[in-house]
């Protein structure tokens, strides 16, 4: 149960993680490549463990045959284990790296970026780990809510961030000003700034201010599409 659990704070993590660093073309550091390594390899080992753990099959009897362990596993969740684990945008960058000439290196950075959205199949996962929590002694009604909560949190996170993608990735030099460019926010001295010379914190909260606004109202606020 401690490992179902450590494995969905990480998933967590990585819903939450992923979207924002593609989103918003955070930098990579050193400390960002070492934690991916580390979070990569973890569900890795989850992996190896998947092949060595009893089921309970149909019957509700105990199953601990490794050979039908691992053909379950294989035909179960393998899949979307292997595609939230391996790096793909790790392999991506190899290609590019590879590619002398320069032709398309722009297309591959974008691949690039969104290949990192593979890992968010680990939200699947989360079910599983679910189902091997031991939920009894929670309020089923809390437990609701907070499920819901989880949902359209992840939903607005997502929206937010696939929406600031778009403003850095479809604009071209001879189009009217994108949204992030067009309205500004305020500074320390007193003056103003656009949310595209913003911080991370002010880009984010802009974003997340118009999926809230275009969610729950009629309208879009403040912040709203400025070209198409």
């Amino acid at each position: 149960a401690c490992w179902d659990m450590f494995l969905g704070v990480l998933i967590f993590y990585s819903v939450v993680v992923i979207p924002l660093r593609v989103g918003f073309d955070t930098p990579v550091t050193q400390i960002v490549v070492i934690s991916d390594i580390i979070i990569d390899s973890l569900f890795g080992v989850d992996i190896l463990l998947s092949f060595a753990t009893a089921l309970v099959d149909d019957e509700d009897e105990l199953v601990m045959d490794r050979e039908i362990i691992a053909k379950t596993y294989l035909k179960g969740w393998f899949t979307i284990d292997f595609f939230s684990t391996v790096p793909i945008d790790k392999v991506f960058a190899l290609f590019q790296s590879a590619d002398s000439s320069g032709n398309g290196s722009g297309k591959l950075v974008r691949i690039l970026r969104l290949a990192r959205l593979m890992k968010l199949t680990r939200v699947l996962k989360l079910a599983k780990v679910v189902n091997k929590l031991d939920l009894d002694s929670w309020n089923p009604a809390v437990f609701g809510l907070l499920k819901q909560f989880t949902k359209i949190f992840f939903i607005g996170h997502f929206i937010s961030c696939f929406w600031y993608f778009m403003t850095n990735e479809t604009v071209i030099d001879d189009d009217p000003l994108s949204w992030n460019d067009e309205f500004t926010v305020p500074t320390e001295e007193g003056g103003e700034k656009t949310i595209a010379q913003g911080t991370l914190g002010e880009q984010y909260t802009a974003a997340m201010y118009w999926t809230i606004a275009t969610m729950m109202a009629v309208g879009y606020g403040d912040i709203y599409a400025t070209n198409t």
